[in-house]
């Protein structure tokens, strides 16, 4: 048996599902766009992973959003052996 199939089967049996398994069905969710066949391949309702899903494509954004700002120097003494010295 495959690894997915070894995962669903644990994730029927005992009703806990890890942020890592979430995270596994959201991706297959985003590559194939389809919910039902990989919520009955993983046993778990197309609600959940409907939920999981979007909260996951709209917290995404958010999370991969780059600074404007780079950051911040330390305001203060420069030691000497800090300086770049030019020939």
């Amino acid at each position: 048996m495959h690894y997915y199939g070894i995962l669903s089967k644990k994730m029927r049996d005992s009703g806990f599902i890890s942020i890592k398994e979430k995270i596994l069905i959201v991706c297959q969710v985003i590559a194939a766009g389809k919910i039902q066949p990989i919520a009955r391949k993983h046993g778990i309702s197309r609600p959940s992973v409907y939920a999981w899903s979007q909260k996951a494509l709209n917290t995404l954004p958010a999370s991969t959003k780059t600074r404007e700002t780079g950051p911040k120097c330390k305001k203060g003494k420069v030691d000497v052996k800090d300086k770049v010295i030019e020939k």
